[in-house]
């Protein structure tokens, strides 16, 4: 009788050991097809990117001169852009610099905009900025590819060096944003429309 529970107690060890083994083949063979099936889709998989389209409007900074000397002063302008046609209600531009590097004056506005609601120059933030509330025409300035002069200013470097004037577009408090507002119907919200911009780089040299 211990024989025959002995016969069945290693016929039970035995099976279950088979069915462990068929259970790692198993396993195996589901390992080796799914890698053989990436190795045949090309390997390496691929993640498509949405390309968003380039802003219509653009806020563009230029310099009367690439290269100055230490004390001489360069002429900035600021002008906005339109690849097509929009009706404007407000702007904001924020042009940044290196305070410790540049005297900024002589600053002047645009002639076909109304009167800026807030122009200066700010060494607290190191800006140049300018604001525009557009309350005349009724329906909004008609911006297009001709464009309009937002500001101009004299910049007079104090060091040699190389040195950016770009827009301030973005950043983390969301303040001193350059932004463009299209002209909304009454009762409705303006929208702030993608706005492109440039980064204009000086270099100054020693006299």
């Amino acid at each position: 009788m211990t024989d025959k529970k002995n016969l069945v107690t290693v016929g039970l060890v035995v099976v279950a050991i088979l069915v462990i083994i068929e259970s790692i083949i198993l396993i195996d063979n589901i390992s080796t097809t799914k890698t053989n099936k990436v190795a045949v889709d090309g390997g390496v998989p691929t993640v498509s990117q949405v390309v968003a389209p380039e802003p219509d409007l653009m806020m563009l900074l230029k310099a009367d001169k690439p290269e100055v000397k230490v004390g001489e002063p360069i002429k900035i302008t600021l002008d906005l852009t339109d690849k097509s046609t929009h009706n404007i209600d407000g702007i904001e531009a924020y042009v940044k610099y290196n305070l410790t590097a540049f005297d900024i004056s002589q600053m002047e506005y645009s002639d076909k905009l109304s009167a800026p609601d807030i122009a200066m120059n700010s060494i607290k933030k190191g800006m140049v900025l300018v604001n525009y509330l557009i309350s005349s025409p009724a329906d909004g300035y008609a911006l297009d590819a001709s464009g309009v002069r937002l500001l101009s200013f004299v910049a007079t470097p104090k060091v040699a060096g190389e040195y950016s004037f770009e827009i301030n577009t973005s950043n983390e408090n969301k303040e001193s944003v350059s932004i463009v507002a299209e002209h909304a119907q009454k009762g409705n919200v303006p929208r702030t429309l993608p706005l492109a911009s440039n980064k204009l780089t000086v270099r100054v040299v020693a006299k």
